[in-house]
Protein backbone atom coordinates (compact mmCIF):
# COMPACT_ATOMS: atom_id res chain seq x y z
CA UNK A 1 0.00 0.00 0.00
CA UNK A 2 1.34 3.40 -0.94
CA UNK A 3 0.82 6.29 1.47
CA UNK A 4 -0.13 9.42 -0.43
CA UNK A 5 -1.00 11.78 2.37
CA UNK A 6 0.34 11.05 5.83
CA UNK A 7 -1.91 13.59 7.54
CA UNK A 8 -5.10 11.79 6.45
CA UNK A 9 -4.84 8.10 7.07
CA UNK A 10 -7.42 5.65 8.38
CA UNK A 11 -7.61 1.99 9.23
CA UNK A 12 -8.64 -0.52 6.59
CA UNK A 13 -12.12 -1.93 6.98
CA UNK A 14 -12.48 -5.57 8.00
CA UNK A 15 -15.60 -6.40 6.00
CA UNK A 16 -15.67 -5.64 2.29
CA UNK A 17 -19.41 -6.12 1.73
CA UNK A 18 -20.36 -4.75 -1.67
CA UNK A 19 -16.76 -4.17 -2.71
CA UNK A 20 -16.02 -5.47 -6.23
CA UNK A 21 -12.85 -7.25 -5.11
CA UNK A 22 -14.49 -9.29 -2.38
CA UNK A 23 -17.70 -9.82 -4.33
CA UNK A 24 -16.02 -11.74 -7.12
CA UNK A 25 -17.41 -15.17 -7.78
CA UNK A 26 -15.35 -18.32 -7.98
CA UNK A 27 -15.51 -20.11 -11.35
CA UNK A 28 -17.99 -22.71 -10.09
CA UNK A 29 -20.20 -19.97 -8.59
CA UNK A 30 -20.06 -18.02 -11.83
CA UNK A 31 -21.12 -21.11 -13.78
CA UNK A 32 -23.96 -21.67 -11.30
CA UNK A 33 -25.09 -18.04 -11.72
CA UNK A 34 -25.10 -18.29 -15.53
CA UNK A 35 -26.93 -21.61 -15.40
CA UNK A 36 -29.63 -20.20 -13.12
CA UNK A 37 -29.91 -17.12 -15.35
CA UNK A 38 -30.50 -19.35 -18.37
CA UNK A 39 -33.25 -21.12 -16.43
CA UNK A 40 -34.93 -17.78 -15.59
CA UNK A 41 -34.42 -18.05 -11.83
CA UNK A 42 -35.28 -14.88 -9.90
CA UNK A 43 -32.33 -12.74 -8.85
CA UNK A 44 -33.09 -13.00 -5.14
CA UNK A 45 -33.06 -16.79 -5.43
CA UNK A 46 -29.68 -16.66 -7.18
CA UNK A 47 -28.28 -14.46 -4.42
CA UNK A 48 -29.61 -16.72 -1.66
CA UNK A 49 -28.32 -19.87 -3.38
CA UNK A 50 -24.83 -18.38 -3.77
CA UNK A 51 -24.81 -17.37 -0.10
CA UNK A 52 -26.04 -20.79 1.02
CA UNK A 53 -23.29 -22.58 -0.89
CA UNK A 54 -20.52 -20.34 0.42
CA UNK A 55 -21.02 -18.71 3.82
CA UNK A 56 -17.98 -16.46 3.28
CA UNK A 57 -19.54 -14.96 0.16
CA UNK A 58 -20.33 -11.26 0.66
CA UNK A 59 -21.87 -10.61 -2.75
CA UNK A 60 -24.74 -8.10 -2.77
CA UNK A 61 -27.75 -7.75 -5.04
CA UNK A 62 -26.14 -5.03 -7.17
CA UNK A 63 -23.33 -7.41 -8.10
CA UNK A 64 -25.85 -10.11 -9.04
CA UNK A 65 -27.53 -7.59 -11.37
CA UNK A 66 -24.16 -6.68 -12.88
CA UNK A 67 -23.18 -10.30 -13.52
CA UNK A 68 -26.52 -10.99 -15.21
CA UNK A 69 -26.16 -7.83 -17.33
CA UNK A 70 -22.67 -8.83 -18.51
CA UNK A 71 -23.86 -12.34 -19.37
CA UNK A 72 -26.89 -11.12 -21.33
CA UNK A 73 -24.81 -8.54 -23.17
CA UNK A 74 -22.25 -11.15 -24.21
CA UNK A 75 -25.03 -13.54 -25.25
CA UNK A 76 -26.70 -10.91 -27.47
CA UNK A 77 -23.32 -9.95 -28.90
CA UNK A 78 -22.64 -13.57 -29.82
CA UNK A 79 -25.98 -13.75 -31.64
CA UNK A 80 -25.34 -10.61 -33.68
CA UNK A 81 -21.84 -11.69 -34.75
CA UNK A 82 -23.05 -14.80 -36.56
Amino acid sequence: MKVICESYNHELIDILVGHPYDGRLKPNEHFMHVDMTKNLVKLISILLTLKENNEDNVIVMKQVYNIRYVYKRSYIRSLTNI
